[in-house]
């Protein structure tokens, strides 16, 4: 089965090889066998043969001189081009280092205005605690009187929970409140 089934392949491959070359034989018999309208050097259509006199060299050299001049033109035209697009693609290029700079300038100046901030914000603390001590020492002492203390609520103490895993691990649930009233419950694991 293997066998057949690399004849075939191989066949295969032969026969598309014939294909494409047979229909490459008949494009180019269809060119050979077709005969075009032969055209002098006026540009004049003519089946017999061709006689120039001298106003016929004439038309036939400012023909000439025409082609070549269109064909001129044509390459001037194509080199413009390339210098338009190669002038635009350099100021493309310049354009995005432009903006790449600008912003690289503003990320610098907005590193600045952060540093800043957070100098001024450092120096509004430092004499907030600069005016409070002076306050504080400003005021007068009291005599025998004690400040009132802030009174806080009593701390309940976590509530622990020992479970033995089978595999000797020992974990402990321990239930947390926070500071802001909420309760958590947080595992430790050891080993027995």
């Amino acid at each position: 089965m293997f066998h057949a089934n690399l004849r075939l392949a191989a066949q295969n491959s032969i026969d598309k090889h014939t294909i494409l070359g047979l229909i490459e034989a008949l494009k180019k018999e269809k060119t050979k066998r077709s005969r075009g309208k032969r055209l002098n050097l006026c540009r004049e259509e003519d089946k017999g043969p061709q006689f120039y006199s001298p106003s016929r060299v004439l038309r036939a050299k400012a023909y000439a001189a025409e082609k070549e001049a269109l064909e001129q033109a044509e390459a001037e035209r194509i080199a413009t081009k390339k210098a338009i697009a190669a002038a635009n693609k350099a100021q493309k290029e310049q354009e995005k280092i432009e903006r790449s700079l600008q912003t690289l300038e503003r990320r610098r100046r907005a590193a600045e205005k952060k540093v800043q901030h957070a100098v001024d914000v450092q120096a509004r603390k430092e004499l907030r605690s600069a005016q409070k001590a002076a306050k504080s020492a400003s005021k007068p002492q009291s005599h025998g009187r004690i400040p009132p203390t802030k009174v806080s609520k009593p701390v309940q103490k976590p509530k622990e929970q020992v479970i033995v895993l089978p595999n000797e691990v020992v974990s402990n649930r321990v239930k947390i409140t926070t500071s802001r009233g909420r309760t958590t419950i947080r595992t430790i694991q050891g080993s027995k």
